[in-house]
């Protein structure tokens, strides 16, 4: 899944989450034995950024635009400013509820970027990536 050219590094550690794993070093064996969310659906990024905060931690910056995605498609660009999304300002909100509202396949979003200097209002479908 690393080597994937749109999604390499985001799904990692969703796979791994499925599993208990169990490190056997004398061996220098690693055992993989799933576990109760191993039958959950896979569920991932599906608005196509890749998102930050910024070095003094008071912006959520656009790090990443992934090819072909929703959000390439909507003309994002790298190193936009995330402002809002669904009228939820993400500075009042944390990293994980905002990567997990970019997650419902299918749903729109309303992201509200400052590219440019310039604020943008953005609807995007959700779609998944892979």
């Amino acid at each position: 899944m690393q080597a994937h050219k749109y999604v390499a590094g985001i799904i990692g550690n969703e796979i791994l989450s499925k599993f208990n794993i169990i490190f056997d070093l004398p061996s220098k064996m690693i055992y993989l034995e799933k576990n109760k969310s191993f039958d959950e659906p896979l569920v991932i990024n599906c608005c196509g950024i890749d998102i930050q905060l910024s070095e003094n931690k008071q912006k959520v910056l656009i790090h990443q635009v992934y090819e072909n995605s929703p959000a390439s498609k909507a003309g994002i660009e790298v190193n936009s400013e995330l402002l809002s999304i669904n009228r939820k300002i993400v500075k009042e909100v944390n990293m994980q509820d905002i990567i997990q509202m970019l997650k419902k396949e299918g749903s729109i979003v309303n992201l509200l970027v400052k590219q440019n200097e310039v604020e943008k209002s953005i609807s995007i479908e959700l779609k998944s990536l892979i």
